[in-house]
């Protein structure tokens, strides 16, 4: 099929990219720690990207078989489009590491497979005397192609599961979960189900001005909600990011470097959705900007090497986008850091983050899970407390860094104890 387009495609633009995704899934629904539901399917779509004197168009469809249909629409769009003079090609072709993207032992189970493995956390909750409040489990098996007219022409069988929860003991309330690419273990859940026996009876406690254990958890958050939009080279070359021109320039401690690398964490792959070879980027070394996030079209812009961080579905065109994301480890152990903390908050997750201000920084959010630490002791869960200041502000402030990077989905990152923080008690 995929040659069928090619050979209808290649003379009717000046360049072109054809992208193919088939898939099929099974998703299970939970609901108070029982399975509510289980659907199976499948799904397939073709987008077409097509270059006409500098005039890009795109074009989707679920029809496959109807490709001719889908390139002329694409083709009819770039004629109508003005042009676009930043527009210079498409990803190229590169070396590609050698990365295990399929997991067979997943790719076999059977729906009924699945619905015994979702039974068998379950028993593992229930003995906790824990509720699934609600949940899911998802797995896919799917094939893609990337082929466009700068040689890029990959073909990849792919595997994916994720298992998200709502766990409830009492009044006590906590999200976990799981993700990756083979069977998921059986260790993550175990880790959530000891933080929901910890967080019982609950007390509140004043306002204070003092250092601040932030969990894993909690640190890919926050990484995530300041810093993906801010690194994106499409949006500082559009002027909507905090670190326009601020390349070179040391921003946070010294003890701070953020890494993003395809080919490796939860989610490995050789290449990005446009083709791009993946590998690691470094975007923050000790404390220094050095790099942007890019796609083809915003590296070709800034004459840089695109860092494979396009990613897109077969209805969408490509945008920038955090792959798999590394903090780098400190030397400190997780007792260690608690231990150091004469009076202080640790905090596993927090609530609010569509209130950020990516921009700028600023954030108060509404601490769903965290712990009171006194002499270096944990004395107690707290509840009614923020966290409230500038993150950016915080990552100057960093006294330790974790020992190890601990797994939060795409995100591989350690836990960091930053030296005052406001929390907002009674």
């Amino acid at each position: 099929m995929i040659d069928k387009i090619k050979n209808y495609i290649k003379s009717k633009c000046d360049s072109y990219e054809i992208f193919l995704d088939n898939a099929t899934q099974q998703n299970i629904e939970i609901s108070n720690t029982k399975i509510d539901f289980i659907s199976q399917g499948s799904s397939q779509g073709l987008g077409i990207r097509v270059e006409i004197g500098k005039k890009i168009g795109f074009s989707s469809t679920t029809d496959i078989n109807n490709f001719k249909k889908c390139v002329d629409n694409a083709i009819k769009i770039a004629k109508l489009n003005k042009k676009d003079s930043k527009f210079e090609k498409f990803a190229i072709s590169g070396t590609y590491k050698k990365v295990k993207v399929y997991y067979k032992d997943l790719a076999s189970l059977s729906l009924e497979d699945c619905h015994d493995f979702i039974n068998s956390k379950l028993e593992i909750i229930k003995n906790a005397k824990v509720n699934v409040t609600g949940g899911s489990y998802g797995r896919s098996v799917g094939k893609s192609f990337i082929l466009n007219s700068e040689g890029v022409d990959l073909f990849n069988e792919y595997t994916i599961n994720e298992f998200d929860y709502e766990l409830l003991k009492g009044n006590v309330g906590y999200d976990g979960g799981d993700s990756g690419r083979g069977i998921l273990k059986v260790d993550k859940l175990n880790e959530d189900l000891e933080i929901l026996e910890k967080l019982k009876n609950k007390k509140v406690m004043s306002t204070l001005d003092c250092p601040v254990l932030m969990n894993y958890k909690a640190c890919a958050e926050m990484i995530d909600s300041f810093f993906s939009g801010n690194l994106s080279g499409f949006n500082v070359q559009q002027k909507q990011s905090c670190f326009e021109e601020k390349l070179g320039q040391t921003l946070f401690s010294n003890k701070f470097t953020l890494i993003d690398d395809g080919s490796k964490g939860v989610f490995p792959s050789n290449h990005d959705s446009e083709g791009t070879p993946c590998g690691e980027t470094i975007l923050v070394s000790k404390g220094k900007l050095i790099h942007y996030l890019y796609d083809s079209y915003s590296a070709n812009i800034d004459k840089v090497k695109s860092t494979a961080n396009g990613f897109r579905g077969y209805a969408s065109t490509p945008s920038i986008g955090f792959s798999n994301v590394f903090i780098e480890k400190g030397n400190k152990s997780f007792e260690k850091m608690v231990s150091s903390i004469d009076k202080g908050v640790i905090i596993d997750g927090m609530m609010g983050y569509h209130t950020v201000n990516d921009l700028t920084g600023a954030f108060s959010l509404s601490i769903s899970n965290g712990f009171y630490v006194d002499k270096g002791e944990i004395k107690y869960p707290i509840k009614d407390c923020m966290l409230a200041g500038n993150f950016f502000e915080l990552l100057k402030n960093i006294e330790m860094v974790e020992n190890k990077q601990n797994k939060n989905y795409s995100f591989n990152v350690p836990s960091i104890l930053f030296k005052n923080a406001k929390i907002i008690g009674s």
